[in-house]
């Protein structure tokens, strides 16, 4: 009985150690960012990449609570977006916001 035990235990300290290792690996990578292809649908309905570099997790995060981003003083509505794992990152359909 006491050996069942000792293979029990032995055996959660494993899994709770691989565990722990696989989060440490998935925030190291999550850490590092996303790459991020901002592209604006112009007013004639074509596209137009405007942006790409790296976001940081915050960034993305943010875009739940944000409907404009700024982007070389120019001010864009996001419309959707798309995560394309054939290129690994994250595009980001925008259209302009005219101040007049």
């Amino acid at each position: 009985m006491r050996l069942a035990a000792l293979t029990i235990d032995r055996a959660l300290s494993y899994c709770k150690t691989w565990y722990e290792f696989g989060f440490e690996r998935m925030q190291l990578i999550m850490d590092n960012g996303i790459a991020v292809i901002v592209v604006e649908k112009e007013s004639d309905g074509q596209l137009r990449r405007i942006d790409e570099r790296t976001w940081t997790t915050a960034m993305i995060a943010s875009l739940e609570h944000t409907n404009f981003i700024t982007i070389g003083n120019q001010e864009y509505k996001t419309i959707e977006g798309r995560l394309n794992l054939d290129a690994g990152k994250l595009e980001i359909l925008v259209v302009a916001v005219r101040n007049e």
